[in-house]
C-alpha cells in the first residue's frame, strides 16, 4: 500500500469508529520545516485536540504491523491524550488565563522560514524565541500548544507580552538543571538527573516572590558546576529535558556559570533540547567546534531536534552571547 492509501485508510477507519468525531488528515510544518502528516481527532464543536503523527506508523506498517493494530494503537493515544478529558477547552480564548503558563523555546531561523512565518517570535542571534503553552502535567501527561499568529490576534495582545510572561513563567515551570558530561556519558542523563531534582523542586514550592524563586533555582544549579569533572564539560538543559536550549536565556544563569568557573562560556548547542557548555580556555577554535556540531548534526541528531550548526560564546565582561 503506497503511503497515500494508507494516510486515507487510518482515517476511514478511525472514522467507522468513532463517528461522533471530526477526523482530520493536515499537514503540520514541525521544527526546521520539518513536514508530518497528523491524524486530529476531536469533537465536533471543539478548537482544541491532541495532534497525532501517522508518518512512523507507515514505517510499522511497512515492517509488518496489521493495519487494525495500528489504529487500535492510535486510538489508544487519543484517550490518553484527549484535551475534553483534560481540561475545560474555553479557557484558550482568555489569554488571562493562558498567560501564567506561556513559556518560551530556541529554534534556528534560517531552517524554520516556513513556520516562522505563521508563528510569533523574537530574534535572539541566528535563532528565535518562540512560545508555547504548556498544560499543567496530569500522571504522565504534559501537552503543549504552539502558539500560533491567530491566537495573540483573537487574545489582542503583541509579541512582546508573550515574552515577558514566558521570561517569567519558564524558569519557574521548567527550572534549569546541569550534568558533568562525564557523568551524562557514564549514566545516560537521566539515571542521575533526578537525583538532583528535589531540592530544586522544593524551593519552588517554599519561596513566594518569582524573582527570589528564580534567582535561587539559577544558584542551586551554579554550585553544581565546579572543575572537578574529568572533561570540564557540563550539560546545560531544564529538569524536564524539553526545549532545554532555552535555559542560555535565563537571567544570570550564564553570567554566574562563567563566574564560577572563572572563565567565558563555550555554548554547544546539541540540541533543541539541551547545550553543551565549557570554559574557553582556548583549546578549541571555534571553526572545529562548528565543524564538529555540523557533523553530529547531520549524523546523530533527527532533522526535528537541530538546533543550529554554530558555537556561542558567553562574556563575561559584557554578558553578552555571541557567535
Amino acid at each position: 500500500m503506497e503511503y497515500q492509501e494508507f494516510l486515507k485508510c487510518v482515517k476511514g477507519m478511525i472514522v467507522q469508529r468513532m463517528p461522533d468525531k471530526k477526523v482530520e488528515l493536515h499537514k503540520i510544518i514541525k521544527n526546521n520545516d520539518v513536514v508530518r502528516d497528523g491524524l486530529i481527532i476531536r469533537k465536533r464543536d471543539s478548537q482544541i485536540s491532541p495532534t497525532i503523527y501517522l508518518n512512523e506508523y507507515y514505517d510499522k506498517y511497512m515492517d509488518g504491523t496489521q493495519l487494525s493494530e495500528i489504529v487500535e494503537e492510535v486510538l489508544q493515544i487519543y484517550k490518553q491524550y484527549a484535551v475534553d478529558h483534560l481540561v475545560d477547552e474555553d479557557f484558550f480564548r482568555d489569554f488571562k488565563r493562558v498567560r501564567a503558563r506561556v513559556v518560551y523555546k530556541l529554534i534556528g531561523l534560517e531552517a524554520n522560514r516556513n513556520l516562522l512565518k505563521t508563528i510569533p517570535y523574537i530574534p535572539f542571534l541566528d535563532m528565535a524565541i518562540v512560545f508555547y503553552y504548556m498544560f499543567e502535567p496530569t500522571e504522565d501527561v504534559c501537552g503543549t500548544v504552539l502558539i500560533h499568529n491567530q491566537h495573540i490576534q483573537s487574545w489582542g495582545v503583541e509579541t512582546e507580552l508573550l515574552l515577558a510572561y514566558a521570561k517569567r513563567n519558564t524558569p519557574l515551570l521548567m527550572p534549569p538543571a546541569v550534568l558533568h558530561m562525564d557523568k551524562v556519558m557514564r549514566d545516560y542523563l537521566h539515571l542521575n538527573f533526578k537525583s538532583g531534582l528535589s531540592e530544586s523542586t522544593h524551593l519552588r514550592e517554599t519561596l513566594d516572590e518569582d524573582d527570589e524563586k528564580i534567582e535561587q533555582l539559577v544558584d542551586y544549579v551554579v554550585q553544581r558546576v565546579t572543575l572537578e569533572s574529568e572533561t570540564n564539560m557540563f550539560v546545560l538543559t531544564n529538569e524536564r529535558r524539553f526545549c532545554g536550549a532555552a535555559v542560555m536565556l535565563y537571567s544570570k544563569l550564564l553570567h554566574k556559570i562563567a563566574m564560577r568557573l572563572g572563565k567565558d562560556l563555550l555554548i554547544i548547542p546539541s540540541s533543541i533540547h539541551e547545550v553543551i557548555i565549557m570554559p574557553d580556555r582556548g583549546e578549541y577554535s571555534i571553526e572545529e567546534l562548528s565543524n564538529f556540531v555540523r557533523n553530529i548534526n547531520e549524523e546523530a541528531v533527527e532533522q526535528e531536534e537541530r538546533l543550529t550548526n554554530h558555537i556561542y560564546i558567553y562574556r563575561r565582561k559584557n554578558g553578552c552571547i555571541s557567535f
